[in-house]
């Protein structure tokens, strides 16, 4: 099965951090997902996401279902999972049966590598994205 890993995230966060996590979420082509729009408006969202990806070539989605999916309470939560990355396509025992996740306030690589310590039916696969992301942003 392909892994995919996602990245939940907030307008809340500090805009520093979302930063970081959008330029290494491209770097190993993870989702980076919002619950919902900023003042329930597209235009704002979109305006907001422009402004914080810039030039980047990373990029945002907008996905409530995701949250409910994977019982996203908090944000960044890191979830890394087999299959299909689309929620729509489990429900929440089996999203969360079949991932691997981590909440907090820490970096991409340290969520991967927290992963791959920590939860061994997806360690290999957290290890490879890590180096990935470290090899990647080497460059």
């Amino acid at each position: 099965d392909r892994v995919s890993l996602l990245v939940f995230v907030s307008f809340s966060m500090p805009e520093q951090s979302l930063r970081r996590l959008l330029a290494q979420a491209s770097r190993v082509r993870a989702r980076v997902l919002l619950r919902g729009l900023v003042g329930d408006s597209l235009p704002e969202t979109a305006n907001r996401v422009r402004s914080l990806i810039g030039r980047a070539s990373a990029g945002m989605a907008i996905d409530p279902q995701a949250f409910e999916a994977f019982d996203v309470q908090a944000v960044p939560t890191f979830v890394l999972t087999r299959g299909s990355a689309d929620p729509r396509g489990c429900r929440e025992a089996a999203c969360a049966a079949d991932s691997a996740s981590v909440t907090g306030d820490v970096s991409l690589d340290y969520a991967l590598e927290f992963i791959a310590r920590n939860s061994p039916p997806f360690a290999a696969d957290a290890a490879a994205l890590h180096a990935r992301l470290t090899t990647q942003g080497q460059r």
